[in-house]
């Protein structure tokens, strides 16, 4: 059967697909259990993904292909994923399933032409960008996982979020790129550039007397009361207008201090965390 790389027409890739599905059904008839399982379930896989892409589901058959070429890896299965990509209107991602196959190694000259022919196709609309940078570093693109560099990665165009990461005591970083359709852009990441993770700060002088009214009153309010309850106490085993009167005023005196040490409490939180935005201002 002969692979035909100069035509979009979805029969190309799918004769590539069935092509790989006979291959794999009739694999080694000694294979291994698991070997036969993986075969099995690409075979289901390659199955599906072309029942979806006759009804044009184009989503659900790349996810099946990219199934069936995890479970039985073949450039075959990636470029009809890509093909099923770019028709779900997936460009980037599947540009990236052609940059997969052509870093295939010894890949066979009909694959790798229908690879750059849809890459030449896909390029003008999408984006490229490459992040070079310490090694150590890690990059992270639209909230994904993180990617070591250097790297390079197509991309749809439009607004994207790249965060750099380093190992601590190091923080990272984030910043918002655009890109346009065609562009292909080279992101440097100096050894530098990554800020510091934020560390703990002492509180200023007026948090510190903050705090310590906070704790003379606390120390009050636990004093009285003490004697709050001893008065009640007192009073309820000889009920007078005195004790009465001894009650309610260490009662309020509690109450009062225990007051003043929560909103000294507060004023001094903050006073704390307000002093380092204002110093990075």
């Amino acid at each position: 059967m002969r692979v035909v790389g100069a035509s979009r027409t979805g029969a190309s890739r799918l004769a590539c697909a069935f092509a790989l599905l006979v291959a794999v059904a009739a694999g080694p008839a000694r294979a291994e259990p698991d070997t036969k399982d993986a075969n099995d379930a690409a075979a289901t896989a390659f199955s599906d993904a072309k029942a979806a892409f006759a009804r044009s589901e184009f989503e659900r058959a790349a996810r099946r292909f990219e199934d069936a070429a995890r479970l039985s890896p073949h450039p075959a299965a990636l470029l009809n994923a890509a093909d099923a990509w770019e028709r779900a209107g997936e460009r980037a991602r599947a540009a990236r399933l052609c940059d997969e196959v052509l870093a295939t190694p010894s890949l066979r000259a009909p694959y790798r032409e229908a690879a750059e022919e849809q890459l030449a196709r896909l390029a003008p609309k999408i984006a490229l960008l490459e992040i070079a940078g310490s090694p150590s570093a890690r990059v992270s693109i639209d909230g994904g996982p993180d990617r070591a560099l250097p790297d390079r990665v197509r991309l749809e165009p439009g607004e994207h979020t790249i965060v750099v990461g380093r190992p601590p005591p190091l923080g990272a970083t984030s910043d918002r790129i655009t890109l346009a359709p065609g562009e292909s852009r080279r992101l440097e990441i100096p050894a530098g550039e990554t800020r510091p993770a934020r560390r703990p700060w002492p509180p200023p002088a007026p948090a510190l007397v903050a705090f310590g009214g906070a704790a003379a009153f606390g120390a009050a309010g636990v004093f009285f009361g003490v004697r709050t309850i001893d008065a009640q106490a007192g009073y309820e085993r000889a009920p007078t207008v005195d004790g009465r009167d001894d009650f309610y005023r260490e009662r309020l005196v509690t109450n009062v201090a225990l007051s003043l040490a929560g909103a000294a409490l507060v004023t001094g939180v903050v006073l704390w965390l307000a002093t380092p935005r204002a110093a990075e201002r």
